[in-house]
């Protein structure tokens, strides 16, 4: 894949995914009431090996079960793992190009260094500098693009950390108000600590 064809924006169109995905998943959150907390909060959770092991990464393992449970989000997963290994086939087919230029010019830095004619290395050296500088012109576009993709790169990582964290607070808020614990149990503790309290400071005084 070169990197005229990587360069038709891939990124806004996965950008406008995620507000779709961002808007339609919010609602659901807040207009659906699930019966029960999610599975990550459970005692018995049975997430994925890759949660299993990162078994704090709770975030992670709340949206992992929604993408499991929203066609819209495993479509845009399965866009991000696309757009990776694209990403990766396109910049790894420039880098070794690069890297192969550079090496020659490397490698006939270090012949320079072999010719005795003070004069004629000179003009050998001059000769390098101009081929080299005419290389770099020609794949100053290719280099834009490679800094453009990184920067894509960046903002769609913040975007999907922002997507995971946005749809998972909502899970972790409703699991806050219909699981939290009634407070009797610590109510009754509180006072038997008040009665055994009473008893030693009374044999004290005793």
């Amino acid at each position: 894949m070169s990197l005229s064809n990587y360069s038709r924006n891939p990124i806004i169109k996965l950008s406008v995914l995620f507000i779709i995905l961002f808007s339609s998943c919010r609602t659901k959150t807040a207009d659906t009431t699930i019966a029960s907390a999610p599975e990550a909060l459970t005692e018995k959770s049975s997430i994925s090996a890759e949660i299993k092991r990162t078994p704090s990464d709770l975030v992670q393992a709340l949206y992992i079960e929604m993408v499991n449970k929203s066609p819209a989000l495993k479509s845009f997963e399965n866009d991000l793992e696309q757009i990776g290994r694209s990403t990766k086939d396109s910049t790894e087919e420039f880098n070794n190009f690069d890297q192969k230029n550079m090496a020659y010019y490397l490698s006939a830095e270090r012949h320079l260094t072999g010719i005795k004619d003070s004069l004629l290395r000179v003009q050998i050296q001059d000769l390098l500098k101009k081929s080299e500088e005419r290389y770099n012109l020609t794949n100053a576009a290719h280099r834009n693009l490679l800094k453009s993709i990184d920067t894509k790169k960046i903002r769609l990582n913040d975007l999907h950390e922002l997507l995971k964290i946005s749809l998972t607070v909502p899970l972790i808020e409703q699991f806050q108000q219909s699981d939290l614990p009634p407070i009797k149990p610590l109510e009754k503790i509180a006072a038997k600590y008040d009665q055994i309290i009473f008893r030693a400071d009374s044999i004290l005084k005793n």
